[in-house]
């Protein structure tokens, strides 16, 4: 599973952090937007892939698609 927080700041920012461990769940996509929803309007976010070794390509567009198309 991933891990999704809201990140502390000293200023007050609404920073989302989401930590992803691989792309080779299937059941990654709909993790991932239902953290995103979640948080609502963000002043920034965190996507934490430093342990993510890769996966497959039916879980990875999918949830890149969140950021390139702007879902």
């Amino acid at each position: 599973p991933i891990e999704a927080r809201l990140a502390p700041t000293t200023d007050g920012s609404k920073i989302g952090y989401i930590f992803i461990p691989s792309f080779f769940e299937e059941n990654l996509p709909p993790q991932i937007e239902a953290a995103l929803n979640g948080f609502g309007q963000l002043d920034g976010l965190i996507l934490d892939l430093r342990m993510n070794g890769g996966g497959i390509s039916t879980v990875t567009y999918p949830i890149l698609e969140y950021f390139i198309n702007g879902k």
